[in-house]
């Protein structure tokens, strides 16, 4: 029986280390972003201005690619209006990343707001940006400190720090990064090998 609880409490821990948001440095997430392809990450940097550049590459806007290198392709107008991307800088060696997209429905009003070089955290997902051979950042969370509340967006919430989170990716992003429903099965699965093994182990001491 201990070795079948000690089990389960394994199998609860490694889920749980699992969902854990990975932190990452703007270098790592510009030089070896595939490794963190489906991850949840964070980042501290600072907004280095918007970037349309890419926005058509997009997995859930991008067409048909009429070239061998992938540059020269089609893309879905109405989808691409709803998205943004803009660029991070680190804090302290100056790197930059040039791959954060967010839904302008959810990010435009505190994008537009920021300042260039003001310091914000970032959450998101990893995702592969096959065509251009790079990893595009989903975002999902932005903080903000400001230090004077002179913009719409440091009045989303008290002690002047914003906090919004993005939810609303439905079928095209969730084709990219998985939905949460995956996820959950995910866990049940394992879970369920655990008891499994737990069960064995036990039972073949107990025989002992």
């Amino acid at each position: 029986m201990k070795i079948f609880l000690q089990t389960i409490l394994f199998v609860i821990i490694s889920v749980t280390l699992s969902a854990q948001v990975t932190k990452v440095s703007v270098k790592e997430l510009d030089n070896y972003g595939k490794d963190y392809v489906g991850k949840k990450i964070k980042i501290e940097a600072a907004f280095d201005g918007l970037e349309q550049t890419w926005i058509t590459y997009l997995p859930w806007v991008a067409g048909a690619y009429s070239s061998p290198e992938g540059l020269e392709h089609s893309y879905l107008p109405n989808e691409a209006s709803k998205w943004t991307g803009f660029n991070i800088i680190d804090l302290k060696k100056g790197e930059t990343y040039m791959f954060c997209f967010a839904r302008k429905s959810e990010f435009k009003i505190l994008l537009d707001s920021l300042n260039q070089d003001e310091p914000i955290d970032i959450e998101g997902t990893v995702f592969d940006l096959d065509n251009i051979n790079h990893a595009g950042l989903l975002v999902e969370k932005i903080d903000v400190e400001h230090k004077q509340s002179n913009t719409n967006a440091a009045a989303v919430a008290p002690n002047n720090k914003v906090n919004i989170d993005s939810n609303d990716y439905k079928l095209n992003v969730s084709r990219v990064i998985g939905n949460s429903k995956n996820n959950i099965i995910q866990i049940i699965i394992v879970l369920f090998i655990g008891l499994i093994i737990g069960y064995f182990v036990g039972y073949k001491v107990k025989k002992r």
